[in-house]
């Protein structure tokens, strides 16, 4: 049987995800209902006065009524008293909310266009936030380029990210299932793309971490590891089925025997294993500003120094596979609620 009440909160809040919720979501409510019933209030008696107050055929304007104190008094210290609990309530829900749990773990995480990218304490990264039930985590948050904004609905977690500053935010999850992380800050044309997953398993931290976030490039097939790399720094920009994202799609690219590009002449490759190709590819992930394609325009970000030449050639593989047709995206996890 569906609850009246927990429907209602659905309509205007998401399910709760956090601890946040419970401090957030209460002074929400209070300040919506004091809303509605002060406007309902208001409407009502503004009504009933232009009814009854209003001008008849024969009407003589009566003299003014001195003021009442008592009624000036009233409206005066009632909504003040109202503010006042409201601005303590939201000083007294900010405190929690900036205070992390002494047992949070961190973990780090970068911002760029269009992606996330998270570095947990083990020194794995990915771009898929994995989490574990009622285990509080700590976020360090920096961004590459321009402003962006880490927010989940569910948790009431948000926190904006400033280029050349570090932030730091906290949270504790305690509803197990798959999330969605938007970025709330318009940051280039490939802005909506910006929305990753993030998920909170019911095992407990280090079983977690073992299970979904350990990964090891020598027990992995090469493919798999540049499709890694691929998702965490490439899939915000471009994709690999030819759909349109804000770079050029990688379709094709491992195929292709010549590639023309903004200025400069085309360059053409003897195919995805001959010296050309490789080399261009290279330098179109390290120094993107070389050789920009026709159509498209100078936004990548170098990578010089953040990749190594072993995980650029998991790309490259990776790259090979999706052209030749032996790559598949791995399901998606279902969600559980």
């Amino acid at each position: 049987m569906i609850n009246p009440i927990h429907s209602l909160a659905q309509f205007y809040l998401p399910p709760k995800g956090s601890t946040f919720a419970d401090v957030t979501d209460p002074l929400f409510d209070a300040i919506l209902w004091i809303s509605i019933v002060s406007f309902v209030a208001i409407v009502v008696v503004m009504c009933w006065f232009a009814i009854i107050y209003r001008r008849r055929p024969g009407y003589k304007p009566l003299p003014s009524p001195s003021h009442s104190t008592l009624l000036e008094l009233i409206w005066t210290i009632g909504p003040t008293l109202i503010l006042v609990w409201i601005f303590f309530q939201g000083a007294s829900g900010y405190s929690t909310l900036r205070t992390p749990d002494q047992d949070a773990e961190l973990i780090e995480v970068t911002a760029s266009q269009f992606n996330w990218k998270f570095t947990y304490p083990n020194g794995d990264f990915g771009d898929t936030l994995h989490l574990s039930v009622n285990q509080p985590v700590r976020l360090q948050l920096v961004s590459e380029d321009v402003i962006h904004s880490f927010y989940v609905p569910e948790f009431r977690a948000k926190m904006d990210v400033m280029p050349g500053r570090r932030h730091s935010m906290w949270f504790k999850p305690t509803l197990v299932g798959e999330f969605k992380l938007f970025c709330t800050e318009y940051c280039g044309d490939g802005h909506s793309k910006m929305v990753k997953n993030v998920i909170v398993h019911p095992e407990p931290w280090d079983e977690m971490m073992r299970k979904y976030v350990r990964w090891k490039d020598a027990e992995n097939h090469p493919v798999a590891n540049g499709a890694r790399l691929y998702n965490v720094y490439c899939s915000g920009c471009h994709s690999f089925d030819g759909s349109a994202k804000t770079g050029p799609s990688f379709k094709g690219l491992a195929s292709s025997t010549n590639r023309e590009f903004v200025s400069g002449s085309p360059l053409t490759f003897g195919g995805a294993d001959s010296d050309e190709w490789k080399n261009y590819v290279s330098e179109s992930i390290k120094r993107p500003d070389a050789r920009i394609v026709k159509g498209y325009a100078n936004q990548m970000p170098s990578f010089e120094g953040k990749l190594s030449e072993e995980q650029l050639g998991y790309i490259m593989q990776f790259l090979k596979a999706v052209d030749g047709g032996t790559y598949s995206e791995p399901p998606k996890p279902e969600k559980t609620q």
